[in-house]
């Protein structure tokens, strides 16, 4: 209601700080017939009380994957319409694994399909589709539609704080803080691509910066991105591409789950892990594609955050047998190819000739 007061409940509440962690709704695409039809989305397709016979997925992100791969595996027939190439913004080598998978699971999939129109037809509900200039139609039980989310900014008034705000949300300093130097906004408020647990972390540093005085920098944020398909991927830090601008002499160690012993407990292991270095040894980012990338990321996203290097991750002391350690054994990689280096390996004659 002003520039340092809100009202909740039928209370105005005035404060010195407030923080806005209103999230995000699902966003619905302009599809010709769209709003007639029942259409599910990521946060309405808990309520269906019963299994879809043949579910349209209309989406390329990381929960259009993960929920398509989940009903399919439920028994649902399952046909997925990606407007691009699945996973946008993740590692391609990645994406290329999670489709193969979605694959073999029975998951239909059209990438750089668009859907150009949607109707009821009897019981169901038509699909139209357009891809490499082709057109087609498929006749589904239900649509669910993951294309993605937008602020939930619409009745909070933010004009009237003088805070400063668009179709991406509540736009935001590297403190968190907006236009109104009593307002901060967290999440998606501020970003509505945030991945889940952001808010969390934000909130954290957020409460000690106003109780504590202490700063919020960058480098407190590790960028995060998850995928709960399954094999689940994890990516931390800088991509392989953005890595390599930064650094063109940075290097890319890749190892196969299978290299971890602990890995073949629950059976034949799948993914792998990839790590990039920079040309000093600092750990830029990471990409891990396992059925326990959280746990195998723990390590190697506190290496990240503490500024170690690759070194130090390798140097880590683990419980064996256990497949966190897929992330140290990756990291040796980086010495074994070093081992070719004339110097190296001269000095190791040296030393081997005074005994």
């Amino acid at each position: 209601t002003g520039p340092r007061s809100l009202e909740a409940g039928g209370r105005t509440i005035e404060a010195r700080r407030f923080v806005l962690a209103a999230g995000a709704t699902p966003r619905l695409p302009a599809i010709p017939g769209l709003e007639g039809v029942p259409v599910l989305t990521p946060d309405t397709i808990w309520n269906i009380d019963a299994l879809p016979a043949h579910l349209a997925v209309v989406g390329a992100d990381e929960t259009a994957l993960a929920l398509a791969q989940g009903f399919r595996r439920l028994g649902a027939r399952v046909t997925l319409f990606a407007p691009e190439s699945l996973l946008p913004g993740f590692d391609p080598d990645m994406a290329a694994a999670l489709r193969d998978r979605l694959a073999a699971d029975g998951v239909t999939l059209f990438e750089e399909a668009r859907v150009t129109g949607v109707e009821r037809q009897g019981d169901g509900i038509a699909l139209t589709a357009s891809r490499g200039g082709e057109d087609g139609a498929l006749v589904v039980s239900h649509v669910l539609v993951c294309a993605g989310r937008e602020p939930a900014l619409g009745a909070l008034g933010l004009d009237a704080a003088g805070i400063v705000h668009g179709p991406r949300g509540i736009a935001v300093d590297g403190g968190l803080l907006t236009a109104n130097r009593r307002v901060f906004a967290i999440g998606e408020a501020s970003d509505p691509a945030a991945e889940s647990g952001l808010s969390e972390r934000q909130a954290a540093l957020l409460a000690g910066h106003v109780l504590l005085r202490r700063p919020i920098r960058s480098s407190d944020l590790l960028p995060m991105r998850t995928a709960l398909t399954s094999p689940a991927l994890v990516e931390l830090g800088v991509g392989e591409e953005e890595a390599r601008r930064r650094d063109p002499r940075c290097r890319i160690l890749r190892l196969p789950l299978a290299e971890s012993p602990g890995a073949h407990v629950a059976g034949p292991p799948e993914g792998h892990v990839k790590l990039i270095v920079s040309a000093k040894g600092r750990l830029l980012g990471a990409a891990i594609l396992a059925g326990e990338a959280a746990l195998i990321a723990a390590p190697i996203a506190l290496a990240m955050g503490k500024g170690l290097t690759v070194h130090d991750l390798a140097a880590i002391q683990l419980p064996y047998p256990g497949v966190s350690d897929i992330g140290k054994r990756a990291a040796l990689a980086y010495f074994s190819n070093r081992l070719s280096n004339p110097w190296i390996r001269r000095t190791i004659r040296l030393l081997r000739w005074f005994g």
